[in-house]
């Protein structure tokens, strides 16, 4: 019936809301309807954004997300279908220098304790109380709940946990995806909205790629076909002064025989003339004849774009 996204990183609340855009254009089910916002700013600020009904379409009324909302490194939201209770910001509940917590279901239920659950969560970990206790506490004072956290602290981590209830659900879907190289990370709960198996990982990892593309280019180099191929332990180029690819190195002997069509592989190192320069963040289609290259993606010269950068994103079981 919901969605939770939590993002944490450079422009995480563009990258929030980015990743709910692609559930609501791949998706069907529970979303294009309400949508809570809440972000977290560099001067510590607590900013909702709300809408009833048009998803992100209806929340952003044909204007760019606000600025400090875009470029919030803190974001979290929850959406669903339309005409939900108010106030929305009751579905985000969140504190600059504690966390933020959303979720799926109906986490702001009001609990035994006469408070919302999500509300409830939240206060025990600005208490000091760990994160996933927090959820387990509250669960086990409302065991009939019908409801989901996903918690994002202040010091960039994030945890879920499910009732019960929702555990025993088919079309539940959970991911916590973290780039611990740039500290970066994107979370996903949801549930009744299809196709189940793969949302959540997508919409993760669309929000990660948002905020640091695997492919952003930092610059250049330059193909040319006659370059020479030669015999090495792994697969680069070595580039001149000019970013002009000068030789390429390859570990398979039976490449430099006769004619061949090959990729040179992922993210395949770069040699300047001083040393590592980077990586080629695009993979071109090379024929080589007896070791000489002959064309590459069909014409005789292509530059091809190199990142200096690298990311490892591991995710969470």
């Amino acid at each position: 019936m919901t969605i939770g996204i939590a993002t944490y990183g450079p422009s995480a609340g563009s990258a929030c809301l980015t990743a709910l855009k692609s559930v609501e254009a791949v998706g069907r089910g529970a979303i294009s309807g309400f949508v809570s916002l809440a972000v977290i700013t560099p001067q510590g600020e607590l900013k909702h954004l709300t809408c009833q009904r048009g998803g992100t379409r209806g929340l952003l009324a044909g204007s760019d997300l606000p600025v400090e909302f875009a470029q919030a490194e803190f974001a979290a939201l929850m959406s669903s279908g339309p005409n939900r209770p108010e106030p929305l910001e009751n579905f985000t509940v969140a504190k600059a220098g504690v966390g933020l917590v959303t979720g799926h279901r109906m986490p702001n239920t009001i609990g035994p304790s006469g408070k919302a659950l999500n509300q409830s969560v939240l206060e025990l970990i600005e208490s000091g109380t760990e994160p996933l206790f927090a959820m387990s506490s509250v669960l086990a004072e409302a065991p009939d709940a019908d409801a989901g956290f996903l918690v994002l602290t202040a010091d960039r981590k994030m945890f879920a946990m499910n009732s019960a209830n929702i555990a025993q659900r088919s079309d539940a879907g959970l991911c916590i995806l973290d780039d611990p190289i740039i500290g970066m990370g994107a979370g996903v709960i949801h549930n009744a909205i299809l196709p189940s198996k793969p949302l959540a990982n997508l919409a993760a990892e669309i929000a990660l790629d948002h905020m640091h593309p695997a492919d952003a280019a930092h610059g250049s180099v330059h193909f040319r076909a006659g370059t020479k191929l030669s015999l090495a332990d792994t697969n680069y180029v070595e580039i001149d002064r000019n970013n002009i690819v000068r030789q390429i190195f390859v570990d398979t002997p039976s490449i430099l025989e006769n004619s061949r069509s090959i990729g040179l592989g992922h993210n395949v190192a770069v040699f300047g003339p001083h040393g590592t320069t980077g990586h080629m963040t695009y993979e071109p289609f090379l024929v080589v004849i007896d070791g000489i290259l002959s064309t590459i993606d069909g014409m005789s010269a292509l530059s091809v774009p190199i990142n200096q950068e690298g990311t490892t994103r591991t995710q969470q079981k």
